[in-house]
């Protein structure tokens, strides 16, 4: 996944958690479960984000060596 996807996930999902935190998306069915969902987003967004950069720093430092 291209990075500024993973980064555009991670603004939305910001966004809407930020949105629930003042109050625009209560509801007095699931709302627990939505904070739930948003945050794991968050978590798995930039988790994924992490290890991307990782992975592109493996292959700098490869690239490196071979030169």
């Amino acid at each position: 996944m291209p990075f500024s996807l993973q980064v555009t996930i991670f603004l939305v999902t910001f966004s809407l958690l930020a949105i629930y935190m003042v109050g625009g998306l209560e509801t007095e069915d699931g709302k627990t479960l939505l904070v739930i969902v948003l945050i794991g987003g968050l978590i798995s967004t930039l988790r994924a984000a992490y290890l991307r950069n990782k992975q592109i720093k493996k292959a700098i430092a490869r690239q490196k060596e071979l030169s």
